[in-house]
């Protein structure tokens, strides 16, 4: 099922998630008044993307290896964990992998470095993981992205909420920053896509078997994952385009 482009305001308000009929989902809204400015960002001279660099466990278990010179790979230990990296891309080619607990363990990547983040590669996870950069994401063309669930914003949350549960991303990044997918996307069924940020644009594929995805414009946000195994949402700023 392709969806059709469309956005309607949030305005803080709750934007309860539904699950995605049918095998599978395509997600095509396009959030159409993305600045040129903003999509400079990601077309930076002399910027070549290669694999994340700079990694420093700050909260949780984990290890960062390099198994080949064109794989990065971190195998997780605890159902949570947060890791700062001065730049967060991977380049053509190239693959980052999460070896996690379980499909419900969850890593923070967080970008402390001034650049946004290219992904044009492969990112691979067991588990949900979660990219921060508050200058901007980029998924390009001939990105694959395979995980259990994956959130993509320009917030930020504080270490100790994330590692207690409280998923509040209450910290904004950059006003005119953006995320933006033009590779393909799939979660595993039941998964969770999210992209928020004051610029969000999909034209690439989102594919969600059963699951639940979300493309927002906000600069701070929240996730309730309910006891019924539903998701709510409440989005800060512009608008929200939940769909089910």
């Amino acid at each position: 099922m392709k969806t059709r482009n469309a956005a309607r305001r949030a305005g803080g308000r709750r934007v309860p998630s539904r699950r995605a009929p049918g095998e599978g989902r395509d997600a095509g809204f396009r959030f159409s008044k993305l600045s040129v400015a903003v999509a400079l960002i990601f077309t930076v001279p002399g910027w070549v993307a290669a694999n994340p660099v700079g990694g420093r466990v700050v909260a949780g278990s984990a290890a960062i290896g390099a198994p080949d010179a064109s794989t990065v790979e971190i195998t997780q230990g605890s159902h949570r964990a947060i890791i700062e990296w001065n730049g967060f891309s991977i380049a053509a080619g190239e693959t980052t992998r999460f070896i996690q607990p379980s499909a419900t363990a969850v890593t923070l990547n967080r970008v402390t470095g001034g650049d946004p983040s290219r992904i044009l590669g492969n990112l691979q996870a067991n588990g949900i993981v979660y990219l921060i950069n508050g200058n901007g994401i980029l998924f390009g063309q001939g990105a694959k992205i395979d995980v259990a669930g994956l959130v993509a914003s320009t917030a930020d949350i504080r270490n100790d909420d994330f590692m207690a549960g409280r998923m509040a991303f209450t910290r904004p990044g950059h006003a005119a920053a953006a995320v933006v997918n033009q590779g393909d996307i799939t979660v595993a069924e039941g998964g969770l896509v999210a992209l928020v940020a004051p610029g969000v644009e999909n034209a690439g594929r989102i594919q969600a078997k059963l699951g639940r995805v979300l493309l927002a414009s906000g600069d701070r946000f929240a996730i309730d994952f309910n006891g019924d195994g539903l998701i709510s949402f409440a989005v800060e700023a512009t608008g929200a385009d939940s769909r089910g």
